[in-house]
């Protein structure tokens, strides 16, 4: 016995012309779906290629002057570190807020202020902002903040579109616990040196900073 073969049917040019042919009202949905494909080509998205320009920067380089900011021994509140500042341009100077921590283990805001971001033209010697704290307390925080007990750690002030105040944002130590602390004060006030803050507000869970 001869092998059986299989012959592919194949689609003469005929049979495409009589296909065309067929009037829409006869075609099945499967044939509409099929002739709306062969009209519509298929999109394909191609990868436009782009060049990117890149401008060389100047490698960032300490001053000599560093650190701008040191302890100050006279002064009971930032005796022992200072520390990781804020800073804001108002009024064509940089103005400074800064983590001091004192002979008694709590973190205070201290304030100077620079007519280039690394002079300190003047410095204040009473801290201008703090964050009442509750009794001390030994605790595994103590390690990761740098040492203190409680206090306000770490600010962060920003001006938002050209309002009259600004808001400073900061890490609120009080009773072995850690959270975000809030609070504003009016721009004419700071640069006035008139630390009227607003009454600081809690933003995150306890336990989260």
């Amino acid at each position: 016995m001869s092998p059986i073969i299989k012959k592919k049917r194949k689609t003469t040019v005929i049979q495409k012309k009589a296909r065309k042919s067929i009037p829409k009202k006869q075609l099945s949905g499967s044939h509409k779906k099929l002739r709306q494909r062969v009209k519509k080509p298929l999109r394909t998205t191609r990868a436009k290629s782009t060049t990117v320009k890149t401008k060389k920067l100047g490698l960032l380089k300490k001053t000599a002057k560093n650190p701008i900011i040191s302890p100050r021994q006279e002064h009971d509140w930032e005796a022992w570190q200072t520390f990781n500042p804020t800073a804001i341009l108002l009024d064509g100077r940089v103005h400074f807020l800064y983590r001091a921590i004192g002979t008694d283990g709590v973190s205070r805001l201290g304030y100077a202020v620079s007519s280039d971001g690394f002079t300190i033209d003047e410095r204040i010697a009473y801290p201008v902002f703090e964050h009442a704290s509750g009794p001390r307390s030994f605790n595994i925080y103590s390690y990761f903040s740098g040492g203190s007990w409680g206090g306000a750690e770490d600010p962060r002030i920003v001006r938002v579109d050209g309002e009259d105040d600004l808001y400073m944002t900061y890490t609120a130590c009080s009773m072995g616990e850690l959270r975000v602390g809030l609070t504003s004060i009016n721009v004419h006030d700071f640069l006035q040196r008139k630390w009227k803050w607003k009454t600081p507000a809690l933003i995150s869970s306890p336990g989260e900073v």
